[in-house]
């Protein structure tokens, strides 16, 4: 591995690592109080009314405290968006992210509260800023869209992150599906120059890992732990 190979794998565990402590999803569990359709319709014409930073951040959180977390998950999972918990909520995609957590499928919408989350951190770092998120993308090669766009200050580089919790049964059961997602991932990288970051916040099976790096994609698992985060000198020290 060359020196500036090794410079860019530092760099993507830095991404995958600094997204910080470990939160819990599972502790809040109270009503919705109303429907999808119905918060969206509200934050459309909410928007129309050209609101301020400061309006648009405390409609954020009416979504979450009318979203089944109610006001416990927002004090409890995002802190009330307040100190270290703080985000812009002008960054492109972060409302939808936001709004999603209103779906009906609990496995969409607690994926979209991990989106969030991880953006906080990466938000809260002063290495990193947050681009965008929910970006569609339309390509040859298949569309999709992206989690997160950060990036990392000290070397102006960019990393596209998808954000995942599959088990190990699960990853076993879609590996086609997997492979061909991290497939597009590496075809998205050459022609954008991101890293391409998959990760997982459970551990991740072999067969993905090796597969992955055939492709030059990173793989992390275990991403809400936070470890490693001292990588910062390290690459620093390569530059």
């Amino acid at each position: 591995m060359n020196a500036s190979s090794l410079n860019r794998h530092v760099l993507a565990l830095m991404f995958a690592f600094a997204v910080g402590n470990s939160w819990s999803f599972e502790s809040a569990g109270l009503q919705s109080l109303s429907s999808f359709k119905e918060a969206k319709t509200w934050h459309e014409q909410f928007m129309q009314g050209a609101p301020t930073k400061a309006q648009r951040l405390e409609a954020m959180r009416t979504l979450v405290t009318s979203s089944p977390v109610g006001a416990r998950g927002l004090r409890q999972i995002y802190q009330n968006f307040e100190g270290r918990y703080s985000i812009d909520p002008t960054i492109p995609g972060l409302e939808k992210s936001v709004l999603m957590q209103r779906s009906a499928s609990k496995q969409q919408a607690k994926g979209y509260r991990r989106e969030v989350l991880y953006a906080v951190a990466y938000h809260n770092d002063p290495r990193f800023s947050v681009v965008e998120m929910n970006r569609p993308l339309k390509r040859p090669w298949g569309n999709t869209d992206a989690d997160l766009v950060i990036q990392h200050h000290p070397t102006g580089l960019y990393g596209r992150i998808e954000v995942k919790d599959y088990s190990l049964n699960s990853q076993r059961t879609n590996l086609q599906k997997l492979k061909a997602q991290i497939d597009k991932m590496s075809l998205e990288g050459k022609k954008t120059g991101q890293l391409q970051l998959w990760m997982n916040a459970r551990p991740v099976i072999p067969e993905i890992y090796k597969f992955a790096e055939s492709r030059g994609v990173y793989v992390s698992e275990n991403v809400k732990t936070g470890k490693a985060i001292a990588l910062a000198p390290s690459l620093l020290s390569m530059r």
